[in-house]
């Protein structure tokens, strides 16, 4: 199916998302059109309500003018909390993702959000449930390339197969850098990564900007791990 990445350089379109032509709980709708129907996009992730780098980048997508094009809709999978009721968040998500690929008419396209150890696991399942339903499935990695190297050099025999083949399966992968790609191509047999880069913060208010001086920033973090 024909696939095209849209990422412009305003803050809150940075983040791509997945067109693809094909045939044909906890959900909630980000955009609809009365005139025309929208292709509809399944966003599996963490609460966009919480913090972290993946919610950012969903509160990003859902601000943007994407919203006009695609029925976007966002299925948490994670809140923090007891393992209790993290798991039953995802149990939850598991039954509104069934409920999409059941229920919605026309083409549908899931996109799901994923970094490493449990949320990798997690999203194997999602990737085969989505895939044995027939919807086109983006697989959209949220880790950097040390993470990535990591993750993979503990896992056994079993587990590599297995999220190496969740990997394959999917439509399309996408990384946030070029690194990160690849270490999927390498270690997880990702057959054509995109990279498509976290979205920037958005500007700063106008009253900081003219302030006297200007502003300072200070950045904690590193850069050993794009």
């Amino acid at each position: 199916a024909p696939w095209i990445a849209a990422a412009v350089p305003h803050a809150s379109e940075t983040l791509a998302i997945a067109e693809m032509a094909v045939s044909g709980g906890d959900t909630q709708r980000a955009g609809s059109s009365a005139r025309t129907p929208l292709t509809a996009v399944v966003h599996l992730g963490p609460d966009p309500a919480e913090g972290g780098g993946m919610a950012a980048a969903l509160r990003g997508l859902l601000a943007s003018p994407l919203v006009e094009r695609y029925d976007l809709r966002v299925v948490v999978t994670h809140r923090s909390g007891s393992a209790l009721r993290r798991g039953a968040v995802f149990a939850r998500a598991l039954v509104a993702l069934g409920r999409f690929l059941l229920t919605t008419e026309g083409a549908r396209i899931v996109h799901v959000h994923a970094t490493v150890r449990g949320s990798f696991h997690r999203k194997a399942l999602v990737v085969a449930i989505a895939r044995a339903a027939g919807a086109t499935v983006v697989l959209h990695v949220h880790a950097g390339a040390g993470d990535l190297a990591t993750f993979h050099e503990r896992l056994g025999p079993v587990r590599r197969r297995v999220l190496r083949r969740a990997v394959q399966r999917a439509d399309r992968v996408l990384a946030v850098s070029r690194a990160s790609a690849r270490e999927l191509e390498a270690r997880f047999g990702a057959p054509s990564v995109t990279v498509i880069d976290n979205p920037l913060p958005g500007p700063l208010p106008a009253d900081v900007i003219s302030a006297p001086g200007g502003a300072e920033v200070l950045y904690l973090g590193g850069f050993a791990n794009p």
